[in-house]
C-alpha cells in the first residue's frame, strides 16, 4: 500500500528530485527515531522510516514488498542452514556463542 501512495502522489508532483533527496530524508527521519522518546513516538519514527524506504525503493524501480518477501526467503533459508550446522554438532542455535553463530552465519552466506 505504501508503495501505492508513494507512486500516486509522485505522479501528481509531490515527490523528491532525486534519490540522493530521499536519503537525506531517510538521515533526517533516522535521527528523530533515535531521539523519539515514547514506544508511541517510537512506532511514529519507524513507520516514517519505512515509507522513506519504500520511495528509495520507487525512485530505484523495485517493488519493495517483492524485494522484502525475498530477503525473508533468504534469511529463512539461511537461518535454517545455520540450524542445520548445530544439529551436526548436537546442539541448539540457542547454546551456540555469538561468535559462533558469526562464524556458522558468514560460512552459511558463502554458501549461498
Amino acid at each position: 500500500q505504501s508503495f501505492l501512495i508513494s507512486t500516486k502522489v509522485a505522479r501528481n508532483g509531490f515527490d523528491w528530485e532525486t534519490e540522493a533527496d530521499v536519503w537525506k530524508k531517510f538521515e533526517e527521519e533516522l535521527n528523530e527515531f533515535r531521539e523519539a522518546q515514547t514506544q508511541e513516538s517510537k512506532e511514529e519514527e519507524f513507520g516514517d522510516l519505512l515509507f522513506t524506504l519504500v520511495n528509495v525503493a520507487r525512485k530505484n524501480q523495485i517493488n519493495p514488498e517483492d524485494a522484502l518477501r525475498a530477503a525473508n526467503r533468504k534469511f529463512r533459508n539461511r537461518f535454517d542452514r545455520l540450524e542445520d550446522h548445530a544439529r551436526e554438532q548436537n546442539r541448539e542455535v540457542k547454546e551456540l556463542s555469538a561468535a559462533e553463530l558469526d562464524s556458522i552465519w558468514e560460512q552459511v552466506k558463502k554458501e549461498s
